[in-house]
C-alpha cells in the first residue's frame, strides 16, 4: 500500500499473544482475509487458509482465528468459532452463545532439530491436549525448507521480508535453545502448516494494514509450566525468554503460557517495546483471541493502528522508522586501548552502533567524542556501561528517528563453504547486498585464502542466482 511506512501499529498484548491471537487482531482491525488468504495461496501448501469466526473473551468480541490446510483432519469449527464468509468480519458481531465450550486450538510452530524429538509448543493460544486427529505419519519440514518456500513463493516483497524475518527470529532462538544452528530446527509437518499459516498470514495482514512501524507493550510472563518433548519446561518457555530479550515482561497475572514463541517472534522480528501507546492519528482496532478463556482475564490481543502525525511524504514512507536514542560524550583522557574495550561493551550492553571522531577539547586537549545509538529500553544498560568503562562523568541524550531498509539473510554456496548476506530492499527491488563478515572472515581462516577472496565468491555466487530464470 501507498500509505506503507507513514502507519503506526501497536500490539496492545498485556494480556498475551500467540500467532492466531495476533492475525486475529489484525483481522479485526481492518485488515482483509482475502488478501491473507491470497498470501496463504502463493505459498504452495494446498489448501492453506484462515478461517475467521467470532469469540468472547471476558465479554470482549473478538476474531478467532484458525489456520487450515487440505487433508489437515481437524473437527468442524464449534459454535463458538464458526467461520464467517470472506470479509464478513468487518460487519456486526455475530451473536453466540458465551456458554459454548472453547473448541481445542490446534498446535502451533512445534519445532524439532535434527535427531530429536520435537518439543510440543502449542500455538494457537495455549496448550491442548488432543483435540484433532492427525493424518499420515509425522514429516518434518526443517527451517531452511520454508525459507525456500517463501523465497520462492509470488508474494509481495513486504510480506516476503517480514514473514522471513519472523521465522529466521523463531528458528535462531529454538536452535540456540537445543544447541543446534537455525537450518537444523524442523517443524512438525502439522505445526509447520499452523506456523506458516500464522506468519505470512501475519505478515500479509500488516502489509494489507499499510504498517510500517510497530510497537508492543509490555508482555505478561504467565506462569506454571508447560511439556516438551524433553520434559516439563517453565514458564516462559526458554525461546521466548530469548526472543524477547529487551522486552518488558511482567509479572502473571495467570499461570499459563501466555506468550508462545511464534508470538514471541513476531513481536521479536516486527515491533520494538514501548511502555506505552505511539503518538497517532487512530486508524482502526480490533481483538484476536486465543483458544482458552480465564476467569477474569481476557486471552486476547489487540492491535491499533493509525497515521503517524509525525511522518513525512517520499523516502521514509517507504522506510522502517523506529525512534531511538543517541547517547555521547567527549573523552580526553581514555587510552587507545580502552576505547576499544568500551566498544565492545557498549555493543554488549545494547548497542545497536558505536562509533568515535576526534576533536579539540578544552585547553588544547586531543580528545574523542563517543557516540552509540540504543533503543529506549537498552538507554539504561548503555548508560551504566559508558560510565562504568569510561573515564566520562556525563553524556548527552537526544531522541532521533532511524530511517532503515527492510533486509533479509539469504544463503549461497560458495567453494568456501554456506555464506549469508544481508540483503537490503527499496520499493521492492534490491538496493544493497553484503556478505556477513564473520562467516567470511571465518572461512577465508579455514581455507587459508584472502577474506577479499571470499566476500567476492560470495557475491558472485548470490548474484548469479538472481539471474536465474524462477522456477
Amino acid at each position: 500500500m501507498s500509505d506503507a511506512g507513514r502507519r503506526l501499529g501497536h500490539w496492545d498484548a498485556g494480556f498475551g499473544i500467540s500467532g492466531d491471537m495476533a492475525l486475529g487482531a489484525l483481522v479485526a482491525a481492518g485488515a482483509r482475509s482475502e488478501t491473507v488468504n491470497a498470501a496463504l495461496a502463493a505459498v504452495g501448501v494446498p489448501g492453506l487458509r484462515i478461517e475467521v469466526g467470532r469469540a468472547l473473551r471476558c465479554g470482549l468480541d473478538c476474531a478467532r482465528l484458525r489456520v487450515r490446510w487440505a487433508d489437515d483432519g481437524a473437527p468442524d469449527t464449534a459454535p463458538e468459532e464458526r467461520p464467517q464468509p470472506a470479509g464478513a468480519e468487518h460487519g456486526h458481531p455475530h451473536p453466540h452463545d458465551s456458554s459454548a465450550p472453547s473448541a481445542p486450538g490446534r498446535s502451533g510452530a512445534a519445532l524439532a532439530v535434527h535427531g530429536e524429538p520435537a518439543a510440543d509448543h502449542r500455538d494457537a493460544g495455549h496448550r491442548h491436549d488432543g483435540g484433532h486427529a492427525h493424518v499420515g505419519a509425522h514429516v518434518h519440514r526443517a527451517y531452511r525448507e520454508i525459507r525456500a518456500l517463501l523465497v520462492a513463493a509470488d508474494l509481495a516483497p513486504g510480506t516476503r521480508d517480514r514473514a522471513l524475518a519472523i521465522f529466521a527470529a523463531l528458528a535462531e532462538a529454538e536452535g540456540h535453545v537445543h544447541g543446534r544452528p537455525p537450518e537444523d530446527v524442523h517443524f512438525h509437518e502439522v505445526g509447520g502448516q499452523d506456523a506458516i499459516g500464522d506468519i505470512v498470514g501475519v505478515a500479509a495482514a500488516s502489509e494489507d494494514l499499510g504498517i510500517g512501524v510497530m510497537t508492543v507493550s509490555p508482555l505478561p510472563a504467565g506462569g506454571g509450566t508447560v511439556t516438551a518433548a524433553h520434559g516439563t519446561l517453565p514458564i516462559p518457555a526458554p525461546a521466548v525468554a530469548l526472543l524477547l530479550r529487551g522486552f518488558e515482561l511482567r509479572a502473571g497475572p495467570v499461570a499459563a503460557e501466555l506468550v508462545t514463541p511464534t508470538g514471541a517472534a513476531i513481536v521479536a522480528a516486527l515491533a520494538t517495546p514501548a511502555p506505552g501507546w505511539p503518538s497517532l492519528r487512530l486508524g482502526g482496532s480490533g481483538w484476536g483471541a486465543g483458544t482458552k478463556d480465564f476467569p477474569g482475564h481476557p486471552n486476547a490481543t489487540r492491535f491499533v493502528w493509525g497515521e503517524d502525525p509525525q511522518a513525512a511524504d517520499g523516502v521514509e514512507a517507504m522506510l522502517g522508522v523506529e525512534a531511538m536514542l543517541e547517547i555521547e560524550t567527549n573523552l580526553d583522557d581514555q587510552t587507545p586501548e580502552q576505547i576499544g574495550h568500551l566498544y565492545e561493551q557498549m555493543f554488549a550492553a545494547g548497542a545497536l552502533d558505536v562509533a568515535t571522531s576526534p576533536l579539540w577539547m578544552k585547553k588544547q586537549r586531543p580528545g574523542v567524542r563517543l557516540w552509540a545509538l540504543v533503543r529506549h529500553a537498552d538507554l539504561d544498560a548503555a548508560a551504566r556501561c559508558l560510565f562504568a568503562e569510561s573515564t566520562g562523568i556525563g553524556l548527552r541524550v537526544r531522541d532521533v528517528r532511524r530511517w532503515s531498509l527492510p533486509r533479509t539473510s539469504e544463503a549461497v554456496s560458495t567453494p568456501y563453504g554456506q555464506i549469508h548476506l544481508k540483503v537490503a530492499r527499496l520499493d521492492g527491488a534490491v538496493a544493497n547486498a553484503a556478505p556477513e563478515y564473520e562467516e567470511c572472515r571465518a572461512a577465508a581462516a579455514a581455507h587459508g585464502v584472502p577474506l577479499k577472496v571470499v566476500m567476492s565468491a560470495a557475491l558472485v555466487a548470490w548474484h548469479g542466482r538472481q539471474m536465474q530464470p524462477p522456477g
